[in-house]
């Protein structure tokens, strides 16, 4: 069995994190897939959906929405907080 960074995901949970990342505002979410780009070191004209396989690849994702939400994001385990 892989580590848990190295796990693949199922198509349904790509799914799910392009669901989420699409409920940032539209400005927040190029500066995700550039951050995604240089973390795992895509070329620049990457479809970074292409390369959304691993739950080290959803991890990152997934903090990544919480900072561009500020911290506020459903997805992020936090729940919306007053």
């Amino acid at each position: 069995m892989p580590p848990f960074d190295l796990a693949e995901l199922g198509d349904g949970a790509v799914q799910a994190l392009i669901a989420e990342i699409r409920t940032l505002p539209p400005s927040a979410i190029p500066l995700l897939v550039q951050a995604f780009r240089l973390q795992f070191g895509l070329p620049a004209e990457a479809m970074v959906s292409d390369y959304i396989r691993t739950n080290g690849h959803a991890a990152f994702i997934r903090e990544q929405i919480a900072s561009l939400s500020g911290g506020h994001h459903p997805g992020n385990g936090k729940g919306a907080q007053a």
